[in-house]
């Protein structure tokens, strides 16, 4: 049963001074400094907003941003546990966006990067999660969508957290509103 999300039910883990919501819309001002691997950069940790922990769905939804600087980034979130953890983003480098989706487990990590040029000013993202596995799909239009990575994450079926993020690791800040967010129960 696919389902709207309220930003307003979903829990903060780390949240920023600027925030607003509005109906299905979470508008987010990141703070300069911030990022998801904050305790390997000397950096202060990302904003971040988490569904509950869930086993086979699918989760939509659209990010607009004005990125500033290098290194602005926003995307989804699925955490397995706090050292196991996979992001899926835009990234601002060197005045051209790229789509990454990155792994990271016990303070190592991997990634796939796609660059998408530089006159996009939303994406929308899929994660579909089942039985231990990962697909991460993103859209220019919201109704076809590409295939970024495809992953098994555990042997096990087990429950991960998926969420919003956004963050600006180096001295910039931007604003970035998460919109047409929709959970799906199983794959």
């Amino acid at each position: 049963m696919k389902r709207r999300m309220n930003p307003a039910s979903m829990q903060w883990v780390n949240k920023p001074g600027m925030t607003i919501i509005s109906g299905d819309k979470l508008i987010i001002e990141t703070e300069p400094h911030t990022s998801l691997n904050g305790l390997m950069y000397g950096s202060r940790a990302a904003a971040i907003l988490e569904l509950e922990p869930m086993k086979n769905f699918t989760l939509d939804l659209r990010a607009d941003y004005e990125f500033h600087k290098n290194e602005d980034e926003c995307g989804i979130l699925l955490k397995v546990s706090d050292l196991y953890w996979c992001k899926f983003s835009l990234v601002r480098r060197d005045k051209s966006l790229d789509l990454v989706c990155t792994v990271y487990r016990n303070g190592y990590g991997d990634r796939c990067v796609r660059e998408v040029g530089d006159m996009i000013s939303h994406m929308y993202f899929r994660v579909q999660y089942w039985n231990g596995n990962a697909r991460f799909c993103y859209s220019f239009n919201g109704d076809r969508y590409s295939d970024m990575r495809w992953l098994h994450l555990t042997t096990q079926e087990i429950t991960v957290t998926p969420g919003v993020y956004a963050c600006s690791p180096g001295d910039s800040w931007f604003d970035c509103t998460f919109s047409e967010m929709y959970i799906t129960d199983g794959k």
